[in-house]
């Protein structure tokens, strides 16, 4: 039987063996616990670049996940346009005597129509036999904030060519109004010598003649220009064929094929000389006009 002071110290043991597992108990509790929740947790989700859709400036590419663009800036969509539309001209010549003038579409006959209406424009365009002046084309250029559209080049390729004589054929009248210049550029492209030149047409007769290329028609802002398309060609001889334009629009290139057109050259002028047109029943009448 052991002394009252080896009794106590052997209390003090008991209870410090007790706290040292309670301890070990919470320590491996908690390790028990740490690699559940890892074995639980989802994986992390892999690093992605994140792109959109649109026109931007800056960097806006994001690597990872919740990432903030602060230097990406939405320019907004593009608004590039090359568009090719017939001028207003005043008529056009026909190979071959009245007589042979063919009959115009069902479409178009009962009304008042002239070179300014559409489907008479187009049947004159289609039907083998007319000629206009000149190719009589008209390309507009549209452009956006973001843009860059540039007009490089135009090339003119011949399909047929023959001589002929005015005199022999049928001036045709088309247009009894006026009209002023919304160009505000020409380019002339000479189909002898393979060359174009780019014009300013602010008034007549167009202004300062630069070879193209190197001159080029460019658009880096919010805006549209109007180009007139010419061609020049041998005296007293018509052609049917195409012309090509070459532009790059935001660094692309593009080829804009107008065709098939035909035209005639001639410098002797219409003016005052009889012609004929359509009247209101359809019919070719010698000098007729609508007013």
């Amino acid at each position: 039987m052991g002394t009252p002071r080896s009794k106590f110290w052997d209390v003090i043991r008991d209870r410090a063996w007790q706290f040292v597992g309670v301890v070990v108990a919470v320590v491996l509790g908690v390790v028990a616990l740490i690699y559940t929740n890892d074995d639980d947790k989802s994986p992390v989700p892999p690093q992605q670049n994140i792109s959109v859709d649109g026109v931007f400036e800056g960097d806006c590419i994001a690597n990872g996940v919740n990432n903030v663009l602060n230097n990406c800036k939405a320019l907004g969509p593009s608004m590039t346009d090359i568009s090719v539309a017939d001028k207003d001209v005043s008529g056009v010549w026909f190979d071959g005597p009245p007589e042979a003038l063919p009959s115009p579409p069902a479409h178009i006959v009962g009304r008042k129509v002239g070179c300014r209406d559409d489907q008479y424009r187009e049947w004159l365009r289609e039907t083998e036999g007319f000629y206009f002046y000149d190719i009589e084309k008209t390309v507009t250029l549209t452009a956006g904030d973001p843009d860059l559209v540039t007009l490089t080049a135009a090339t003119v390729t011949i399909a047929d060519r023959k001589e002929i004589s005015m005199s022999e054929g049928t001036l045709i009248t088309c247009n009894w109004g006026g009209g002023g210049f919304t160009e505000s550029y020409m380019i002339e492209v000479d189909s002898q010598a393979q060359q174009s030149t780019l014009f300013d047409v602010l008034e007549a007769p167009p202004e300062n003649p630069r070879p193209m290329p190197p001159g080029r028609v460019s658009m880096d802002t919010k805006s549209a220009v109007e180009v007139s398309i010419g061609v020049k060609s041998r005296q007293n001889h018509a052609y049917q064929g195409s012309v090509t334009l070459t532009a790059s629009v935001n660094g692309k290139q593009v080829e804009v094929n107008i065709g098939p057109l035909r035209w005639v050259e001639n410098n002797d002028p219409v003016g005052g000389k009889d012609s004929y047109a359509l009247d209101e029943q359809g019919r070719w009448t010698l000098n007729w006009s609508p007013f």
